[in-house]
C-alpha cells in the first residue's frame, strides 16, 4: 500500500497523548478517541453523513467519539453550554473561505474542519489567526476551538 507523502510526513510529526500538555486535550483523547469500546451513533453525525456525503470510516469515528464525548452529561456540567449540538458547526476547508469559517467561530465555540489535508496551507494559515485559540489536527479533519482565556495551542494528534 502506497502512503502520500503528506500523510507520512503527518505520521512523523504527529503525537499521541503522551504529546499532549492540554488537559482538555488529553482528555478529549483518552477519554473518546482512544477508547476501544463502541459508542452508538451520535444523532448529529446521522444527519451530517446525509448532508455531507462523509463517507471515511476513520472520520465517522473520530467524529463520533468526540461528539459523543462533548455532548455527555459529565462533560456539559464542566463546561457548561459550550459544545452543545447547535453551538457545533462542521464546515469543508474546500467551499470556505478562511474569513467564512472564522466568522462561524464567532457563532459556535467549536468547527470541524473537513478536507485539511486536500489544503493545508489554508488550514495552516486558520490555525495562525487569533479568533482560533485551539486547533486539533487529525491529517484529514481538524477542530478548532475558541476557548476564551485559554493561550494558543495547536496540534497534530495519532488516531
Amino acid at each position: 500500500m502506497l502512503l502520500s507523502l503528506s500523510y507520512l510526513n503527518y505520521l512523523w510529526t504527529s503525537s499521541n497523548q503522551h504529546g499532549v500538555h492540554s488537559p482538555f486535550v488529553y482528555q478529549l483523547l483518552t477519554k473518546a478517541l482512544y477508547r476501544k469500546n463502541n459508542i452508538p451513533i451520535y444523532d448529529l453525525l446521522l444527519s451530517w453523513k446525509d448532508k455531507y456525503h462523509i463517507k471515511d470510516s476513520r472520520k465517522i469515528k473520530i467524529l463520533n467519539r468526540s461528539l459523543s464525548y462533548l455532548n455527555n452529561d459529565s462533560f456539559k456540567s464542566v463546561h457548561t453550554g459550550c459544545f452543545t449540538q447547535d453551538r457545533t458547526q462542521y464546515v469543508n476547508i474546500l467551499e470556505h473561505s478562511i474569513e467564512e469559517i472564522e466568522q462561524k467561530l464567532t457563532k459556535a465555540p467549536f468547527i470541524i474542519v473537513d478536507n485539511i489535508d486536500k489544503e493545508n496551507q489554508k488550514w495552516k494559515h486558520l490555525c495562525q489567526r487569533t479568533t482560533i485559540t485551539l486547533s486539533v489536527n487529525f491529517y484529514n479533519i481538524g477542530f478548532l476551538f475558541y476557548k476564551p482565556g485559554q493561550h494558543k495551542e495547536n496540534f497534530k494528534i495519532r488516531i
